[in-house]
C-alpha cells in the first residue's frame, strides 16, 4: 500500500512540474511585455518601425516597467535625459518625435508613458530602479554638485514660468545653511527683466545681464533674487564672495585693483584717480563696473549720481583707509537675537490668529501688534539668526494666500 501511495505521489509531482514548466515557458517576460506595449503604441500612432525594434533596453521594475526603445534605425547617437537625480543615456537613433519615437518609457497598468511623465506623476521610484538596473550603463546617478544644480534649475524654471527649459543652465550652485546660492544663465529674457544692470548689496557690487544672474533657493523651495535675500540681511555675502566672484560678476566695493580685498593700494588709486593720473583713470574705467567700484562710501547711492563719477571723492579713499584699519565695521542686522517675527495678514481678514494658525514652525507665542490690527508678532521657542531666517522662509508659501508678508520684527527692535 505504501509503495502505491509513493508511486502516485511521484506521478502527481511530475504532472505538476510539467505544468509549472509549461506556464513558465509561456509566461511573457517583462521585456516582451514592454516591447509589445511599445509596438502597439507605434501601430496606433501609425509610425513605421523595424522588426525587431532597432533598439530596446529593459532597465527594470520600480513601480513601473522601465525601458528604452527606438522605432527604427538611423545614425546612432547617445541621447541623454536628466530625470530626478539620474542621467539616462541610450545608444539609439535620436528621435523624440512622431517620425521616430525614441526615448525612455514606463509601462504601468496597461498605460504607456514617457519616464518623465511617470516620474512627475510619482509612479516610479528612480532610486529603486537604479538599484535594480545595477551595471546597466544607461542609468547613472548624478554627482552631488549636479543634483544641486538640477534642483536649482527645476525650481528656477517653475518660479519664473520659463517655457524653454533647455535654454536655462546653472553656472554654479553652493549650499549654505539656510540657502543655496546659484547663478542662472538663460537665452531668452523673461518677466520684463532688463538685459543689463548693476546692483549693490552689503558691501558688494553685482553685474547682471544676458550672461548670468544671481538667485537664492531656500530650504523650502522658494526662489528669489540674491539682492532681495541680502537686503533682508538673511545671507552673509562675505561667505559667498570667494566662490561667486569666480563664477560671475561679484565685486567688493572699493576693490579697485581687483585683488578681492580692501587695501591701502585701493585708497591710493582713488587719490591718483582724483588727481587724473592716466594709469589710475584707466584702471577705474576699465573695471567691469567702471567707476562704481571706486564709490566705496556709496554716496552715489544717495545722491543719485550713478550715471557719472561725481560721487567719487576723497571720502572714498578715507573710507577704505578706515576699513583697512578696522575703524568701520559693518552693521549687523537686528533683531535676529530676539527671535521675533512680524506677520501681516490680509487687510480683509478679520480673523484673530492664534498659535494653531502657524503650525509651520515652533512658535512660543503670538500677539496682535498694538499699532495695527492686521499685524501679529510671533515669538520663537528658540531665538537666533538662523532660526529666525528658517521660520520666515517656512511661511513664504502663504504669502498672497492669507498673509501679506513675514519678516523679522524690525519695528520694535532695530539698532
Amino acid at each position: 500500500m505504501y509503495k502505491k501511495i509513493l508511486s502516485l505521489s511521484l506521478v502527481l509531482l511530475m504532472v505538476f512540474s510539467c505544468f509549472a514548466v509549461s506556464v513558465s515557458a509561456y509566461s511573457p517576460s517583462f521585456e516582451s511585455v514592454c516591447e509589445n506595449a511599445f509596438i502597439n503604441y507605434l501601430k496606433k500612432t501609425g509610425a513605421t518601425y523595424d522588426e525587431p525594434l532597432a533598439y530596446f533596453n529593459f532597465l527594470g521594475d520600480a513601480g513601473c516597467l522601465v525601458f528604452q526603445a527606438s522605432a527604427f534605425s538611423g545614425d546612432p547617437v547617445a541621447p541623454t535625459e536628466i530625470i530626478g537625480n539620474y542621467r539616462f543615456t541610450a545608444r539609439m537613433c535620436m528621435g523624440y518625435c512622431d517620425t521616430n519615437p525614441a526615448g525612455m518609457y514606463a509601462f504601468n497598468g496597461g498605460e504607456l508613458m514617457t519616464l518623465k511623465e511617470a516620474y512627475d506623476k510619482g509612479l516610479v521610484d528612480l532610486d529603486l530602479l537604479y538599484e535594480s538596473a545595477s551595471g546597466n550603463s544607461a542609468i547613472e546617478r548624478l554627482s552631488d554638485e549636479e543634483i544641486l544644480k538640477n534642483k536649482c534649475k527645476v525650481e528656477f524654471v517653475e518660479e519664473y514660468n520659463i517655457a524653454v527649459e533647455d535654454g536655462v543652465s546653472i553656472l554654479g550652485a553652493v549650499k549654505y545653511l539656510n540657502y543655496t546660492v546659484f547663478v542662472a544663465r538663460y537665452e531668452l529674457p523673461f518677466d520684463g527683466k532688463d538685459p543689463e544692470r548693476e546692483f549693490y548689496a552689503d558691501g558688494y557690487w553685482f553685474y547682471e545681464g544676458t550672461v548670468a544672474d544671481y538667485y537664492t533657493l531656500d530650504n523650502y523651495g522658494n526662489v528669489e533674487k540674491l539682492e532681495e535675500t541680502a537686503d533682508k540681511g538673511f545671507i552673509d555675502l562675505d561667505e559667498i564672495f570667494p566662490t561667486f566672484s569666480e563664477i560671475g560678476e561679484m565685486h567688493l566695493s572699493g576693490d579697485i585693483d581687483g585683488d578681492k580685498k580692501l587695501t591701502v593700494k585701493d585708497a591710493t588709486l582713488i587719490q591718483k584717480y582724483l588727481a587724473k593720473y592716466p594709469e589710475a583713470v584707466e584702471t577705474v574705467w576699465t573695471h567691469s563696473i567702471n567707476f562704481r567700484v571706486a564709490d566705496a562710501d556709496l554716496s552715489g547711492l544717495y545722491i543719485d549720481s550713478l550715471n557719472d563719477d561725481s560721487a567719487i571723492t576723497i571720502n572714498d579713499a578715507t573710507y577704505i583707509q578706515k576699513k583697512v584699519a578696522r575703524k568701520i565695521s559693518d552693521n549687523d542686522r537686528q533683531p535676529f537675537e530676539y527671535g521675533e517675527i512680524i506677520v501681516a495678514v490680509k487687510d480683509e481678514d478679520e480673523k484673530v490668529y492664534t498659535l494653531e494658525d502657524f503650525p509651520e514652525y515652533e512658535f512660543e507665542s503670538v500677539e496682535r501688534a498694538v499699532y495695527a490690527k492686521d499685524m501679529y508678532i510671533l515669538t520663537l521657542k528658540n531665538s537666533g539668526k538662523e532660526n529666525v531666517i528658517d521660520a520666515v522662509n517656512s511661511l513664504k508659501y502663504r504669502e498672497g494666500v492669507d498673509i501679506s508678508y513675514a519678516q523679522p520684527n524690525y519695528l520694535d527692535y532695530y539698532g
